[in-house]
């Protein structure tokens, strides 16, 4: 392990507009950390408050963190590509401007990167807080690889700011790709997935995630972003494995998320999973890809019958 405190070995990227109110306490977070080779690139995103000066007055006082100030807003994948650009470690940590870290994240992190050398991301359970940082719950994710694979397909299997991810590996898949506004996250993900690169999640939280209240405008505006950007996402996903067409597309992506369908069109969509599932398994031969897409797959089954018999439209047999 490299502890050269010229040469940090963790780069931590922080996306800020706007965060006036949280990031010191964010970048406290980082100070009291149990690991402390890291340096922290702070992206200014053209905030509009106090957001830019604060982390200015942080890095003044503590010469492992860097600010950029950039000249518009320009948004989050952006902000993070050019704190990337500057950054030294050989892992690249993910701190949102009103997240926390947990005291022993890096730490954990680091010593799963350095003893899973075939891992290429690894991201955590974590705390849900609310805008006053009280506890209100826990976010958690899938641990293993096989399991992550599959369920990416459909849904995305990292909370972001608990994410470690090896520098190399980040610019080989070509960094944060801005023309997925809101989910690029999810992109980024599904890219490490397609390029065979191996991810994980530790069983533990070691983030607070914080939930922010927001305007039912503004979240009408973001959610209707993010349905138009995510789409192609989903189609690239499941197009190895099976053509659908888009509106089946978005059917079997909210029968997989749960989200709230006819009797018929849940049908419709668990029989277009069954065709993924089969399909999945034909791709990946190996004992753990067959047992965690059939795993799956017998658990949404269970609840497809248990939701159509409360509905009392299911025969004996189906």
């Amino acid at each position: 392990m490299d502890t050269n405190p010229n040469k940090p070995l963790v780069s931590v990227i922080m996306a800020a507009y706007n965060a006036e109110k949280y990031i010191g306490e964010a970048i406290e977070s980082m100070q009291a950390q149990t690991y402390t080779n890291w340096e922290l690139i702070i992206a200014d995103d053209a905030a509009k408050d106090a957001t830019g000066r604060i982390a200015d007055d942080y890095a003044k006082r503590d010469p492992r963190i860097k600010v950029i100030h950039l000249s518009k807003n320009s948004g989050q994948a952006i902000a993070r590509n050019e704190a990337v650009k500057i950054a030294k470690g050989e892992y690249l940590a993910v701190l949102d401007a009103d997240d926390l870290c947990l005291p022993d994240r890096f730490a954990k992190q680091v010593a799963f990167l350095d003893s899973h050398p075939n891992v290429a991301a690894v991201g955590s359970y974590a705390k849900v807080i609310d805008a006053s940082g009280q506890n209100i719950g826990t976010k958690r994710k899938p641990e293993n690889y096989e399991r992550i694979r599959f369920k990416l397909l459909l849904q995305t299997q990292f909370i972001h700011s608990t994410v470690m991810m090896r520098t190399k590996a980040f610019k080989t898949i070509g960094m944060y790709d801005n023309s997925f506004l809101y989910v690029e996250d999810y992109d980024l993900w599904s890219r490490f997935s397609e390029r065979g690169f191996r991810l994980a999640n530790i069983p533990e939280s070691l983030v607070k995630y914080r939930i922010q209240p927001t305007s039912v405008s503004a979240m009408s505006t973001t959610q209707k972003i993010q349905m138009m950007n995510v789409f192609p996402i989903y189609e690239r996903n499941i197009r190895p494995y099976i053509t659908l067409p888009p509106h089946r597309i978005q059917r079997l992506v909210d029968f997989f998320n749960g989200r709230r369908q006819s009797a018929h069109y849940k049908i419709v969509a668990f029989i277009d999973f069954r065709k993924l599932v089969n399909a999945y398994i034909r791709t990946y031969s190996d004992a753990a890809s067959r047992r965690e897409a059939c795993n799956i797959y017998r658990d949404i089954r269970k609840s497809v019958v248990i939701s159509l018999l409360t509905f009392g439209i299911l025969q004996t047999g189906f």
